[in-house]
């Protein structure tokens, strides 16, 4: 098994910042294509560097990174440099094994075309990691796996940053450029669709889905399967969503996306017992994941549980204080218990947020009439009237 590290940006040029996690996601999708290696991504070791109390935008420490990838269960870690040689890019990578902390390979790759100058670095780590002969030609090129548009790609990445700090419509910003730039990037439309989803605007939700599949020949298979999931998910056939998912873990164990997706469909079908297990174990491979954090507190406020329920809504507020819906979803489990003021004040946190959620108004208006406080609900509409939206 194979851990990705964002790659170090030291080209002198910051406008290729983005690089450093772009093209290790890159390079993560290529060598999934090899069932002989397991692949933990860039996006799972992320997850482990915000738990150490590490921004994602900062360069992260060699001895933190050494530390996270060590931590992920992998056997090897991939340590990543690319500088640029008069027109080309040049990517250094060191194969470490993590036991040890010997360096067991070395290779480098050059060219003017990220993409496939990661194909290149995918194909010699391979080999080094197999200990054959693998080329580029044996390997699905990542723009057929992903987009031959690098804007396209970039527009994607800024995508999921912006879902990792649970700005969801940020990134759904994000994935409708990645596909106004390539009408045919699968992942982008994959994307769009399980925010819809989850979102319960299910008309738009199969479209998206449906735009993914039809573009989806030469997409990686975990994708294919992601897709379908959704699909299921959206007509109710719970039982092939969740065989589809679990289809997927087994490929990918490490996707906490798909595990949480899996977790959610439980849900939905009414199988708590299962939801709850399979969202604790995302919490194992990402303790502070938002959306299951979110979901465990829900569950436990419809077992009637308030302590539980109370502890994890409080711990979303914890981990984002500034996400309007952590506030929004601790309102909702508060006024099940029947604690009304303290519902109010999360829904004056939400409007300070997103004074746009005209669904607040509403609440704070007949959570003041059930107190019989008109002026209360008067006044709750007046960050209303000042919103020129």
């Amino acid at each position: 098994s194979v851990a990705i590290l964002p790659l170090a940006n030291n080209t002198g040029d910051d406008s290729l910042d983005w690089y450093e996690l772009g093209l290790a996601n890159m390079l993560t999708t290529g060598l999934k294509e090899l069932e002989a290696i397991t692949v933990v991504g860039v996006q799972h070791l992320l997850s482990l560097v915000r738990q150490a109390g590490h921004e994602e935008s900062e360069r992260i420490p060699e001895d933190l990174a050494f530390s996270v990838a060590a931590g992920s269960g992998a056997h090897s870690a991939v340590f990543s440099q690319i500088v640029r040689v008069g027109d080309d890019l040049r990517v250094d990578v060191q194969l470490i094994d993590l036991s040890s902390g010997a360096t067991t390979g070395a290779e480098q790759a050059r060219g003017a075309d990220p993409s496939i100058l990661m194909d290149s670095v995918a194909a010699r780590l391979a080999s080094r990691v197999l200990g054959e002969t693998i080329t580029p030609a044996d390997l699905t090129p990542i723009a057929q796996l992903t987009t031959g548009s690098f804007d396209a790609y970039r527009e994607y990445q800024e995508g999921l940053l912006a879902r990792a700090k649970f700005l969801r419509a940020d990134a759904r910003e994000h994935f409708q450029r990645a596909v106004e730039l390539d009408s045919t990037f699968v992942r982008a439309w994959m994307r769009l669709g399980l925010a819809a989803l989850h979102d319960e605007r299910f008309e738009a939700a199969t479209a998206h889905l449906e735009q993914a599949e039809r573009h989806s020949a030469n997409a990686p298979e975990t994708d294919r399967l992601m897709i379908q999931a959704g699909l299921a998910q959206v007509d109710g056939r719970w039982n092939e969503s969740i065989g589809y998912l679990e289809e997927l873990l087994a490929r990918d164990p490490y996707d906490k996306e798909a595990r949480f997706h899996l977790g959610l469909t439980y849900h939905w079908f009414d199988q708590l017992d299962d939801s709850r297990r399979v969202l604790e174990e995302v919490l194992a491979l990402e303790p502070d994941h938002p959306g299951a954090i979110n979901d465990l507190a829900y569950q436990a406020q419809e077992l009637g549980d308030e302590a539980r329920a109370d502890s994890l809504s409080l711990r979303f507020i914890e981990l984002w204080p500034d996400v309007w819906n952590a506030y929004d979803s601790r309102a909702e489990i508060l006024r099940a218990f029947g604690r009304e003021e303290e519902a109010r004040q999360m829904y004056h946190e939400v409007l300070i947020r997103n004074p746009s959620y005209i669904a607040t108004y509403g609440f704070l208006q007949r959570s003041y009439l059930r107190v019989n406080d008109p002026e209360g609900a008067r006044a709750a509409l007046d960050p209303y009237r000042d919103t020129p939206d």
